[in-house]
């Protein structure tokens, strides 16, 4: 979804029924807060499991009667799990899609809906009689718990209720120095489906890149002058086909895969490699040229002069880092999507692959 328009249909339907809306707060960094009878809602949008635990930090200042809502294209067992022990409340795509649809209805009917009403149905029971499904142990927990510590609790409590082990979402924590993924599958899938037809397979790559900065700060002498040279820079080489890359940001230790067709590339260019690449473009692009003049009779003579950074003056920090991937395979051609930013990737992430 796209996350202004649907901040922009949600302020519009709030208002309409009679809700106070103030986007944006500073105190609570929430994108929405909205408020109607003393009663108090922050409202944040998410993609991943990590926008969830960002919202779970920031919810815990809210005190009294206030509530939160979480709002996603897709609502994981994982976030499902992690809202309740944080009293969030949650709508995935179908929900958001009734809510807003009702609040639209009841508008041309001239009646009130309680659009934010429903955050608390779910607490007040069915009223059919039916056994009541097992209810997630009220668990202490931290935020900054690792997911995986999370998830096991999560996965005990299906285990020992029997309903949610059947619908166990397929993610998986893995540790590995990389983006985050922030572009699900439906995401990918609808950015290919404009490019490619007929698609076949969906899988999720990492790949290797060696990611660095640099920074140069030296003093060099040529014949009677002293030049200074000073410099930084960032970047990223590709550790498969040694393509430049711009620096991967937000690299994290571990992450959440969503997708278990996935493939963690081994790197091809060594360290040792990649190092003399980076330091040879460092000095190559921050060489200078100085002019020296003298006479010799009635001539004058021009001198040029080659001055560059030497090995000492830089300042290199390398690491090896992943970027997911999405690799989508139509029925002939194939389409990779960055699943950090959403981008179409126009430059093949190996020399092996077919490219659009």
């Amino acid at each position: 979804m796209n996350k202004k328009i649907l901040l922009d249909i949600l302020v519009n339907v709030l208002k309409s029924q009679g809700y106070g809306v103030y986007p944006q707060t500073g105190y609570q960094e929430a994108d929405l807060v909205v408020e109607k009878d003393g009663q108090r809602t922050y409202i944040q949008y998410g993609i991943t499991e990590e926008d969830m635990r960002h919202f779970a930090k920031m919810s815990q200042v809210a005190q009294g009667s206030d509530c939160a809502l979480f709002v996603s294209d897709r609502i994981t067992e994982w976030m499902t799990f992690f809202a309740e022990q944080y009293n969030i409340k949650t709508w995935d795509r179908a929900e958001l899609e009734s809510v807003i649809g009702k609040s639209i209805l009841a508008e041309a009917e001239g009646v009130r809906y309680e659009l934010l009403g429903s955050l608390g149905e779910a607490e007040a029971g069915t009223g059919t009689g039916a056994p009541d499904m097992p209810v997630a142990p009220v668990v202490s927990m931290d935020p900054d718990l690792p997911a995986s510590y999370i998830r096991e609790i999560a996965a005990d409590f299906g285990d020992e209720g029997g309903n949610r082990g059947s619908d166990r979402d397929s993610h998986e924590i893995i540790a590995l120095r990389s983006a985050p993924l922030r572009v699900d599958e439906k995401q990918a899938m609808a950015t290919a489906k404009g490019l490619i037809s007929g698609i076949t397979e969906i899988a999720i790559e990492f790949v290797p890149f060696w990611n660095y900065r640099y920074r140069i700060d030296g003093n060099c002498q040529c014949k009677t002058k002293m030049v200074r040279i000073s410099a930084e820079d960032s970047g990223a080489i590709n550790a498969l086909n040694k393509t430049e890359h711009d620096h991967i940001r937000d690299v994290r230790d571990q992450l959440s895969v969503p997708c278990p067709n996935y493939e963690i590339r081994r790197a091809i260019l060594t360290k040792n490699e990649a190092e003399e690449r980076i330091l040879g473009g460092a000095i190559a692009s921050n060489r200078k040229i100085m002019a020296f003049s003298s006479t010799s009779g009635d001539a004058i003579i021009t001198e040029n002069v080659a001055v560059e950074p030497r090995l000492e003056d830089i300042d290199l920090d390398i690491e090896l880092t992943h970027l997911p991937v999405w690799a989508i395979t139509g029925a002939r051609h194939s389409v990779m999507i960055d699943a950090y930013d959403g981008t179409v990737m126009t430059v093949p992430i190996d020399d092996d692959v077919e490219f659009l």
